[in-house]
C-alpha cells in the first residue's frame, strides 16, 4: 500500500486538482500532509517557491518517490525544486 505525504505548506488553492486526482487514485485515508519528507526542500529566493509548485512524497514500504508538479504559466524550471524530485512535472 502506497502513503502519499503532501508539503502543507504547497499552495491549496492552485494544487486542489493535483490533490483530488491523490485522492481518487490512493483513497483519500492514504493522502496526508505531513512536513516529515519536506525538510531539505528550502525555500531559496524571495519569491514564494511553493506558489509555482505543488511537493508530495509517495512511500511504499522504504521506497520514497520524491514529486515536483510545478503549476507556474512560465517555461521556468525551479533549480533547487528539481534537485530535490525523482520526478519534476511541467
Amino acid at each position: 500500500m502506497k502513503n502519499i505525504y503532501i508539503d502543507p505548506r504547497s499552495n491549496i488553492v492552485y494544487a486542489s486538482y493535483y490533490i483530488e486526482g491523490l485522492y481518487l487514485i490512493y483513497g483519500k485515508k492514504n493522502v496526508k500532509f505531513s512536513m516529515t519528507y519536506f525538510k531539505e526542500l528550502k525555500q531559496s529566493s524571495k519569491h514564494d517557491d511553493f506558489d509555482h509548485y505543488f511537493a508530495f512524497v509517495l512511500v511504499e514500504k522504504n521506497n520514497v518517490r520524491r514529486v515536483i508538479i510545478d503549476f507556474r504559466d512560465k517555461n521556468t524550471i525551479q533549480k533547487q525544486a528539481l534537485r530535490w524530485s525523482d520526478v519534476y512535472g511541467k
